[in-house]
C-alpha cells in the first residue's frame, strides 16, 4: 500500500498545478470514505476482548457434528 501511495503522491502534486484544489477534493473524499468504513466495524463497548490466540476456539467437524478444539490441539503445535 505504501508503494502505491509513493507512486500516486507526485502525480497528485503535478495534477494540482493543472486543476487547482484537486488535492483537497481527493484527500477529503478519501477521508469521508474512510469515516463511512468505520461504521462497518463491530461495536466493542462493554465486551470482553480476547487477548491471546488461545482465547479463540475453532470449530472442528468430526462425524458430522461440531466440537471445539481443546487446548492440547492448537494451531501451532507440531506433531512428530
Amino acid at each position: 500500500m505504501s508503494r502505491v501511495g509513493s507512486m500516486i503522491a507526485p502525480q497528485l502534486i503535478f495534477a494540482s498545478y493543472r486543476i487547482p484544489g484537486i488535492m483537497f477534493l481527493l484527500l477529503g473524499g478519501l477521508f469521508i470514505m474512510s469515516a463511512f468504513c468505520l461504521l462497518l466495524l463491530k461495536e466493542t463497548n462493554n465486551l470482553a476482548l480476547k487477548n491471546t490466540i488461545n482465547d479463540f476456539s475453532l470449530p472442528v467437524k468430526q462425524n458430522e457434528s461440531l466440537k471445539t478444539v481443546d487446548e492440547s490441539e492448537t494451531l501451532f503445535s507440531e506433531k512428530c
